[in-house]
């Protein structure tokens, strides 16, 4: 039976990982999740022990994808840096994720809240989570 995302939890931390995957690698978000439904479509046993990408998350990620580079803006409008290369790809992945959820009427708080989990659980330094949480909050002004 596939698995569905069951919670807007979930559904963050597995477009995270999905977006970390596009900017480690370099390639484009919607490559990815296109090359994830040739390969569940082609070889299915390699998805029997992992998540799928439902509509939702696919959804999700080609939000992420169609507002990127207003997003990037913003976080770059709320950075000392003139460059997103400064920017950890962890900590670029969350914010990416955080904001785009801000910008489709996700409540500041959950998101400063939510940001500073997964920056917590995931983010490139000691100081992830406050500068996410920073970077969220400024970004909202």
């Amino acid at each position: 039976m596939p698995s569905t995302v069951t919670s807007k939890t979930t559904l963050r931390k597995r477009a995270f990982y999905i977006v970390l995957e596009s900017l480690v690698k370099k390639i484009p978000l919607l490559e990815i999740v296109s090359d994830r439904q040739d390969i569940k479509q082609n070889s299915p046993e390699v998805f029997q022990n992992t998540w799928e990408l439902d509509a939702t998350l696919v959804e999700f990620l080609e939000q992420i994808e169609a507002g990127r580079e207003a997003t990037e803006q913003l976080i770059l409008d709320n950075v000392k840096s003139n460059s997103l290369s400064s920017i950890p790809n962890p900590d670029l992945a969350i914010l990416l994720v955080m904001l785009t959820e801000t910008q489709n009427g996700l409540e500041l708080k959950v998101a400063l809240d939510q940001g500073a989990k997964l920056a917590d659980d995931f983010g490139g330094t000691d100081s992830s989570p406050d500068f996410v949480h920073a970077v969220i909050r400024n970004a909202a002004k």
